[in-house]
């Protein structure tokens, strides 16, 4: 299904690239930090950890200053978190599967979004330099990201066991614990707003460096962690996130209809 999506959406682009229809095609990379939530079991800590976003877009400008723009974006989910113990047996607090990392789903997305652009210079008061005009843009952009397709990265449960080491190095017992019940939510799309700067390296050409968040009004992923605590009592918590995250991109921008 979303090689039929891309495949379409890519002849799209050409069609359009063709037609002289469009201004500009954007490429972007980056970094981005997302969360996951946990409730009443203090002794599970969300960490939070890096991940890479990609999105190719298409855009039209409407005037000088406002444009529209349609991509896909390829954007994966995973939680990370860790538990801290206070073990009696041992009389402190022990950090057990440190840093571990669930993967949850895998995302195409479809980002729709406007943009208004400025000139720095215009900004900064330099408008009187034609040169410095022409090679540095300001854009804020806003939008919604529609999931196209999204596939669990886990299914069923899945068993850790640690083992639990005394002072002197002896392994007196171990700790369990089993991750399960991991589910795609209600939540179907993401808010998002972007600050980016576009830098001039010819007519054509731009390098594009930005920021964004982005976010669910509805939880759009959970799943369960079951345990036993210090006084050997099942718990079962359940993590849930609603995609909210930060992201720093980097990449190109080509204007096509460039006088």
């Amino acid at each position: 299904m979303r090689l039929t999506i891309l495949f379409f959406f890519t002849t799209y682009i050409i069609g359009l690239a063709s037609a002289q229809q469009l201004d500009y095609l954007r490429f972007t990379m980056g970094p981005k930090v997302e969360n996951y939530n946990v409730a009443d079991h203090p002794n599970l800590v969300p960490l939070m950890h890096l991940d890479v976003s990609a999105g190719l877009y298409i855009g039209k400008y409407f005037t000088e200053s406002f444009s529209a723009e349609l991509g896909v974006v390829k954007n994966d989910y995973s939680a990370k978190y860790q538990f801290e113990l206070n073990d009696p047996s041992l009389n402190r607090e022990q950090v057990y599967f440190k840093n571990y990392l669930y993967p949850t789903m895998s995302t195409y997305q479809l980002a729709v979004s406007g943009a208004y652009r400025s000139y720095l210079a215009n900004l900064i008061g330099l408008n009187n330099d034609p040169s410095k005009k022409m090679r540095t843009t300001v854009y804020f952009q806003g939008g919604i990201n529609f999931f196209l397709n999204r596939k669990l990265s886990k299914e069923g449960s899945e068993v850790q066991e640690e083992a639990i080491i005394d002072e002197n190095g002896n392994q007196i017992s171990s700790f369990r614990m089993i991750t399960c019940c991991n589910t795609k939510e209600a939540g179907n799309f993401l808010l998002r707003a972007d600050i980016g700067i576009n830098y001039a390296l010819n007519n054509y050409l731009l390098l594009d460096i930005s920021a964004q968040v982005k976010g669910a009004t509805l939880p759009v992923s959970s799943f369960k962690v079951e345990y036993l605590d210090e006084n050997q009592n099942q718990q079962i918590a359940e993590f849930s996130s609603k995609a909210f995250g930060i992201g720093l991109n980097l990449g190109i921008k080509i204007e096509l209809n460039k006088d």
